[in-house]
């Protein structure tokens, strides 16, 4: 049910910034790293590490389960913000299936955003051959 990553990280109830900071160090990662993927500044990554930010937006949770390789459930449940019970599946609060979706969603989005800025890319390069040639 767990990734490999969120196994290791919930050996002890901890703290959201805890479970980050320890997620992020599993996976090898660098808090500027972390902090790019993130696209916030390493200050803010550390503020969420030391729990000097408490609220992180859902936009920057989603981005953080995906940088960190984990489910946002996991991390919720590792970050001690839900009991793991909430996550096995058919006992998971609407809330945490509407996330589901939302993630799933937002992936094919950043799929589809891919594919345009590739064909965007491809378009401006044959534009400006075209202007050469001329």
């Amino acid at each position: 049910m767990f990734s490999r990553v969120a196994k290791q990280a919930k050996a002890a109830p901890k703290s959201l910034g805890s479970a980050i900071r320890q997620a992020r160090e599993l996976g090898g990662m660098t808090q500027s790293e972390l902090a790019h993927e993130l696209r916030v500044s390493q200050n803010v990554v550390g503020r969420l590490e030391s729990g000097g930010r408490t609220d992180p937006r859902l936009s920057t949770m989603l981005r953080l389960s995906a940088a960190l390789g984990i489910s946002l459930d996991e991390l919720a449940v590792i970050g001690g913000l839900l009991p793991e019970s909430a996550t096995r599946k058919g006992s998971a609060p609407k809330t945490i299936e509407v996330l589901r979706r939302v993630r799933e969603a937002k992936k094919a989005l950043i799929e589809t955003l891919e594919a345009l800025e590739t064909l965007e890319r491809s378009l401006t390069r044959r534009a400006l051959g075209k202007r050469s040639d001329s």
